[in-house]
């Protein structure tokens, strides 16, 4: 929690970061940078697109399974393979995103450092088709690669917090 004295202590900071923004939101509200606005809901559209096949594998995945023939009411239980293999689609899933999410901040810091480098440019489509090209040609192993290493931290800190919430549900309960 931040005290009125350390916002105080931290106003050039501050003041850094409030020019940043400003700076960025008035180059992007220029009209040759309309085309790298259009680029994340055009993005967006195309992850969505590209997740109805992983959530239909999904839906299927979670009806591989039986009835357990017990006494009085059945039970569903999933087939242990189509458990494992619903984990891994939907981790595969989660990947996309964060590849789609590397490629657009790839391109969008390729307009800015095209800007800051070369000054106020003229074509703004030219220089936005250069770095999609750019986010989707040579770097995108790179951005595979961080996707991955960003999704297992994602993954690892949810399962820790999960467990850290288990564990304080189950000592509560057996506290009372």
């Amino acid at each position: 929690m931040l005290s009125a004295r350390e916002l105080y202590n931290r106003r050039s900071l501050l003041n850094q970061t409030i020019s940043v923004v400003t700076l960025t939101t008035r180059l992007l509200l220029q009209p040759f940078h309309l085309p790298l606005l259009a680029l994340s809901p055009i993005l967006l559209l195309v992850c969505l697109l590209i997740s109805l096949p992983f959530l239909s594998l999904v839906f299927h995945l979670l009806l591989l399974g039986y009835f357990s023939k017990g006494t009085g009411s059945q039970e569903w239980h999933l087939r242990p393979y189509a458990g494992w293999l619903t984990v891994g689609t939907l981790l595969v899933w989660f990947w996309t995103w964060c590849v789609a999410r590397d490629v657009l901040r790839v391109s969008v810091s390729g307009v800015i450092g095209s800007w800051y480098f070369t000054g106020v440019p003229t074509d703004g489509i030219e220089i936005a088709q250069r770095a999609v090209y750019r986010a989707l040609g040579p770097s995108l192993g790179t951005e595979c690669l961080s996707a991955l290493v960003l999704t297992a931290i994602e993954v690892a800190t949810f399962l820790i917090t999960a467990a850290m919430r288990v564990r304080a549900l189950r000592s509560h309960v057996f506290r009372h």
